[in-house]
């Protein structure tokens, strides 16, 4: 029974935790975007990267400066914050997904759809999500847990 109920709070603390996403579908290759200055947007080992420009909705200035980008291991990621959005550099090749960071709302692990090419430009909406009380969480759920116990002595 224990083991239940840690579930179940386990699953509602996900949910309120999830406050960073990619807007379904946002994500898109930009025909005929590429990246100008090959020889800046190299990585460390001089593979080719790429460009993804990351629109945000619900996200004030300040908060948008303290995203943070992090993607596997041989993944190289480069911030370059503009008005209105922030543009990442990653490495092309090794790129299979980007951890999106923020010190209050959380941390998202955002699968990448495609393999990224060389010095290719791509788009993304990223959303703030707010966090709905756990009071809400339960009446939107709409659940009932019924316990019964015949005990002993």
């Amino acid at each position: 029974m224990k083991k239940f109920l840690l579930v179940i709070f386990a699953l509602i603390s996900l949910n309120a935790f999830s406050q960073l996403q990619v807007k379904e579908g946002s994500f898109r290759y930009v025909p005929g975007g590429v990246i100008e200055d090959k020889l800046e947007y190299t990585d460390g080992n001089d593979l080719p990267m790429a460009l993804i420009k990351i629109s945000t909705e619900n996200i004030p200035e300040q908060e948008r400066m303290r995203l943070v980008f992090v993607g596997n291991r041989a993944t190289q990621i480069v911030k370059r914050p503009k008005t209105g959005s922030m543009w990442i550099y990653i490495s092309a090749d090794p790129a299979t997904f980007i951890d999106i960071r923020h010190p209050d709302y959380g941390t998202y692990k955002y699968l990448l759809p495609e393999e990224l090419c060389d010095y290719c430009v791509y788009e993304m909406v990223l959303q703030y999500i707010p966090i709905v009380p756990e009071s809400d969480i339960v009446k939107q759920l709409n659940t009932y847990l019924i316990i019964k116990t015949d005990v002993e002595d």
